[in-house]
């Protein structure tokens, strides 16, 4: 004969997730408050981790939103309005954290200060989802090899000349290096151009070469030599700085070289305009 033991069913303890710690523990109110700003504190380090410079990669254990956010944080972090980039960019967006650090790592590589990131990606958000070896590196290999960019001195691509990053060099540099060619500069006087002025070669031949070259060549009776010195004239406004002043000059007479014409604020212009008047009134008076 077989015996059958029966043992009572064991007891249900409810999980943690139906039931509160302090229902559990009298001191579990306050186990539940410091597990809280556990919690916290985790996220915060995390959060850190991803802002602080170049981090390492982001776990796949992470879930989508938390690491949407760590996304937005790290732009925050570099100056950038995150908000604009979503805008402007709507690959963005799809972009995880380790392909813009790796156009940031690009960029940081080629000279460029991380504190300039803020502005340039502000300027062109589309940077962000650039990839790096099929965007940059072919823009850098023309820019080191055919034009004689040294990266890291003050000619090398900067906040002030990041247009060079979202141009092509079939489509944008070289069509204006052939143009500059076809005015009677050598390839090597464009060179050294272009390394006095590196956004000559993002600006736009109809709008900006053309224009202000008939100005200059017709109504300033200019020399193509002044401009082989001095390229940073196509980079002022015709309209704005480059006709009113030399329209005051020829009003009263006076002739200066580009750089004096076009290097000094609107007040030291106007400064040097009235010395010069005052100079040729004591001339006629004597």
């Amino acid at each position: 004969m077989i015996t059958r033991l029966h043992f009572p069913p064991p007891a249900v303890v409810p999980h943690a997730s139906s039931q509160k710690l302090s229902e559990l523990n009298p001191q579990g109110q306050e186990f539940e408050k410091t597990a809280q700003k556990c919690r916290v504190i985790s996220t915060r380090k995390q959060h850190c981790e991803i802002l602080d410079g170049f981090t390492p990669s982001i776990t796949s254990g992470f879930d989508s939103g938390l690491r949407f956010r760590q996304k937005l944080l790290y732009l925050e972090n570099l100056g950038i309005d995150s908000y604009k980039a979503l805008d402007k960019n709507p690959k963005f967006r799809a972009a995880s954290v380790d392909s813009i650090k790796s156009v940031e790592r690009c960029l940081y590589s080629m000279g460029i200060e991380r504190l300039a990131f803020g502005r340039i990606f502000d300027m062109y958000p589309e940077l962000l989802t650039c990839n790096p070896y099929d965007d940059f590196y072919p823009i850098f290999e023309f820019l080191l090899n055919d034009v004689g960019f040294r990266f890291g001195d003050r000619n090398a691509i900067n906040r002030n000349t990041t247009k060079l990053l979202v141009s092509s060099v079939e489509g944008t540099f070289i069509p204006k290096i052939e143009y500059m060619q076809s005015l009677g500069f050598s390839y090597e006087e464009v060179v050294e151009m272009v390394l006095r002025s590196p956004s000559l070669l993002t600006y736009s031949i109809e709008k900006n070469f053309r224009p202000k070259l008939k100005y200059f060549l017709g109504e300033m009776k200019g020399n193509l030599v002044e401009l082989k010195y001095f390229p940073q004239f196509f980079s002022y406004s015709l309209e704005r700085k480059i006709k009113p002043r030399h329209q005051l000059l020829v009003k009263h007479g006076f002739s200066v070289s580009l750089p004096e014409l076009l290097l000094v604020s609107d007040g030291k212009f106007t400064a040097r305009l009235i010395e010069m008047r005052l100079r040729s009134i004591s001339k006629v008076r004597f």
